[in-house]
């Protein structure tokens, strides 16, 4: 419900670090059940049926029609508590990359500070447990998405005897296609 409710939400309009609808002051938008409505035809919905062990990876393709305005694409993950005095509360890593037709990267919540569209390049978000992609005028063709898991320090999926992370993905404005 949190990856959906995040991906469809309607963005506030802001750009640069010092504006007050920055993503750290007002989050990722109002969400929008008309919005979610709306993208379910062209949606992927992934709700924790993934469990990943260190380095292991989901790989999922979208197919993204000609005349799509946006491609977005939400991972959030459940994280065991962190102890109060570490200076990163995070316990795993799970990591968000969208690679487009022509093979650009896009790394989770990259550019997200300063705007509302994803920047390409970067580098894998170490800190967030919630990584967004957000696309705008996307390529036509085959995207793909990707959630890596490139730390796995403590079990958060308890139904299985490894030790491994679950996440939640929902990515719209595209078709799901095998990978």
């Amino acid at each position: 419900a949190k990856a959906l409710l995040i991906n469809t939400a309607t963005q506030w309009t802001f750009t640069g670090t010092t504006s007050d609808l920055t993503r750290t002051h007002q989050g990722w938008g109002r969400p929008s059940a008309r919005v979610a409505r709306d993208r379910a035809a062209n949606s992927l919905v992934v709700d924790q049926g993934v469990p990943l062990t260190l380095n292991q990876s989901a790989v999922y393709n979208v197919v993204v029609a000609s005349g799509t305005s946006d491609l977005k694409a939400t991972m959030v993950y459940p994280d065991p508590p962190g102890t109060t005095s570490a200076t990163l509360h995070r316990i795993n890593d799970l990591n968000l990359r969208v690679t487009s037709p022509s093979g650009t990267n896009y790394w989770g919540n990259n550019g997200l500070l300063a705007g509302n569209w994803s920047t390409s390049g970067g580098s894998p978000n170490t800190k967030d447990t919630v990584e967004n992609v957000f696309v705008q005028n996307p390529q036509v063709a085959t995207w793909t998405v990707e959630v890596l898991a490139a730390e796995v320090n403590q079990d958060a999926h308890l139904g299985t005897p490894a030790t491994d992370a679950v996440f939640s993905l929902v990515v719209t404005g595209g078709t799901a296609q095998p990978a």
